[in-house]
């Protein structure tokens, strides 16, 4: 699952996120439905946040060592999903208007 959230992030800020590459078979050349990657990409940051504004909250309901998380996740877990949520929602939103400029012809898919 990291590996495919990583390529999805990359998928937003490469040039084969808008034209898919010659190595991809059967779709080699044509556009990326930007609609769709870009779609992907706002859900999974949204549930990312989601998942850390509910950690935060069960980390304040249950703070002990014998609860669901450990004290550790306020140092590396919740500032970790955060900064990853919130980059992911920068980066789709940065990789709309990249996709509407190439689907106006003015991009890196007209090339």
């Amino acid at each position: 699952m990291a590996m495919l959230a990583g390529v999805l992030a990359l998928s937003l800020v490469r040039p084969w996120g808008l034209v898919f590459p010659r190595w991809v078979p059967l779709v080699s050349g044509q556009r990326v439905p930007h609609r769709t990657l870009a779609t992907t990409a706002f859900a999974v940051s949204v549930f990312l946040l989601g998942y850390t504004a509910w950690a935060a909250w069960q980390l304040a309901a249950d703070f002990s060592d014998d609860g669901i998380f450990s004290p550790w996740i306020v140092v590396y877990g919740i500032p970790q999903f955060l900064v990853w949520g919130i980059g992911l929602f920068l980066a789709a939103w940065s990789y709309r208007a990249r996709a509407a400029v190439s689907v106006s012809g003015r991009g890196v898919a007209s090339r």
